[in-house]
């Protein structure tokens, strides 16, 4: 199943976890996100070479979700400024590789 923006949006965060691999220069993100019906879906950023977090930790709920791909690399910022477009001035941003749900 391909992730887009619609497989995180309208989720609650549980959990972030960075692995650095230094050697061969494959860091990932594993991102825990629980849906309405009380299930917890993992994903997978891979290759991340950005990550940017200003985080309050007030708002626990992702309502609004950006995910762009073009080849080799995609943008994920669970704050958005605007819906569907990159922007320095997004929120709680990745950039990687790929992205993939972890079953």
């Amino acid at each position: 199943m391909d992730v887009t923006a619609n497989s995180i949006r309208d989720t609650i965060i549980q959990s972030l976890a960075l692995t650095y691999d230094w050697n061969s220069d494959t860091h990932v993100a594993n991102l825990g996100v629980r849906s309405n019906d009380g299930i917890l879906h993992t994903f997978q950023i891979i290759g991340v070479s950005q990550f940017e977090i200003s985080e309050d930790f007030t708002s626990r709920y992702v309502e609004f979700c950006s995910l762009i791909r073009s080849p080799g690399r995609i943008y994920l910022s669970l704050d958005p400024y605007e819906e569907g477009i990159e922007s320095d001035r997004d929120n709680f941003s990745f950039v990687g590789r790929g992205i993939a749900r972890l079953e």
